[in-house]
């Protein structure tokens, strides 16, 4: 099954599952090391992933790093159907990502 990626809202074609993990994960070490000069309020968004609704198989993955703040993420992707999910991290005390 492929899925197509989305980087920075440039298409990048059709990719397998498993390069798309690993794309998945360079970009959440990438946003963890932005995420360490952030304010607490703020949050690095770095993926969201597309599901088809009947299926509910991904369909693709938008990878980015935006900053902003906690309480427009909140507001911004509410507003998203429910066949999708973002993912980010956020400075936690001690400097850790959560």
């Amino acid at each position: 099954m492929d899925i197509d990626l989305y980087v920075d809202r440039v298409y990048y074609g059709f990719y397998p599952i498993t390069a798309i993990e690993e794309r998945f994960a360079e970009q959440r070490r990438l946003a963890e090391e932005l995420a360490e000069d952030i304010d607490r309020n703020d949050v690095i968004v770095y993926a969201i992933f597309n599901y088809e609704e009947d299926s509910e198989r991904i369909v693709s993955l938008e990878l980015m790093t935006e900053r902003v703040s906690y309480d427009d993420y909140v507001r911004s992707y509410q507003s998203f159907s429910g066949y999708c999910r973002a993912f980010f991290v956020r400075k936690t005390i001690g400097g850790n990502n959560g």
